[in-house]
C-alpha cells in the first residue's frame, strides 16, 4: 500500500450512556458547568431543541479548540479531533487517554456511577493513500475478503464486530477523502463539494470498543481502564496484522 504520509487518529470519542433517559437534561446545565467548565476552559451553551426531539440529540454543549462536550437525554461525551500535529497514532493515543481519563472523572461529578450503564471508546485512524485509491481498496479487499471481487472495487464499507472478554470490539474500513475551499452557503450540495480542491484520499479505520453486554448488569462500575487498555492492545499488538498498515 503506497502511503503518502504518517497515519494519523483524526478523532477520538469517548461516550458515557445514562442508564435512564433523562428527559429534563437541559434544566441540568448547573451542574454540568459544576463538572466540566473548568476543564475545557469554556462556559456551555443550550442547544434550545424541545424535549420530544431525538433523544440522541445534544441538549447542552461545551466546546473549546480540538474539544467537544455534548449532553443529549441519553449520554455524556466528549469528542477531540486531530490538532493537525504529526503525532504517531501512538503519540496522539498517549494524549487522549490523558484528556479521557480527567473526563471521566469529571463525569462523576456531573453524575454518580450508578447513573451510568455501558461506555463506549471509538478512534478514526486515516491512512493518507498517494495515488489511486482503488489499488488501496484492493488490497485491503485482498486481506479482508475471501471472496473474489466480482470487479473493480469502486468503494468500501467493511464492519467487523468481536466480543472479547464480554467486550464488544468492533472495526469499519472505508475509503474517505478531504476537500478544502471556501463555504458560503450553509446548505451545500455534494455537487458543490466535489467542486472543492481534493487534499488527501486514503483508508479509514474506526475502532469502536464499548461494554455494552454489561449494561444491564446494575453492578457495573462507571470505568474506561479496561476499554483504554483493550484499545491500546489492538494497536499495538493487532492492527499491523489485520490491515497490513505500520502505525508505530
Amino acid at each position: 500500500m503506497n502511503i503518502s504520509s504518517r497515519p494519523h487518529i483524526a478523532v477520538a470519542t469517548v461516550v458515557l450512556s445514562f442508564r435512564e433517559k433523562a428527559r429534563q437534561i437541559r434544566f441540568e446545565q448547573a451542574a454540568a458547568e459544576a463538572a466540566f467548565a473548568s476543564f475545557i476552559g469554556s462556559p456551555s451553551q443550550q442547544t434550545n431543541v424541545p424535549d420530544d426531539a431525538p433523544s440522541n440529540t445534544p441538549r447542552i454543549f461545551f466546546t473549546s479548540g480540538t474539544t467537544t462536550i455534548m449532553i443529549s437525554q441519553e449520554a455524556c461525551q466528549m469528542q477531540i479531533a486531530s490538532d493537525l500535529s504529526d503525532l504517531s497514532v501512538f503519540e496522539r493515543f498517549k494524549f487522549i487517554v490523558e484528556k479521557v481519563n480527567e473526563f471521566s472523572k469529571l463525569s462523576l461529578i456531573f453524575k454518580s456511577a450508578e447513573q451510568y450503564s455501558s461506555q463506549g471508546f471509538i478512534i478514526d485512524i486515516n491512512v493518507p493513500i498517494a495515488g489511486a485509491i482503488e489499488l488501496a481498496l484492493e488490497e485491503m479487499h485482498s486481506r479482508l475478503v475471501k471472496a473474489k471481487p466480482l470487479g473493480e472495487i469502486a468503494s468500501m464499507q467493511i464492519l467487523l464486530g468481536y466480543k472479547v472478554n464480554d467486550v464488544f470490539l468492533n472495526f469499519t474500513v472505508s475509503a474517505y477523502e478531504t476537500r478544502s475551499g471556501d463555504l458560503t452557503n450553509t446548505q451545500i450540495s455534494t455537487e458543490e463539494i466535489r467542486k472543492l480542491k481534493l487534499t488527501e484520499v486514503g483508508i479509514g479505520i474506526k475502532l469502536d470498543i464499548n461494554n455494552r453486554p454489561r449494561e444491564v448488569d446494575p453492578e457495573s462500575k462507571h470505568s474506561l481502564d479496561e476499554l483504554l487498555q483493550i484499545s491500546h492492545g489492538f494497536l499495538a499488538n493487532d492492527f499491523s496484522t489485520i490491515f497490513g498498515i505500520d502505525i508505530a
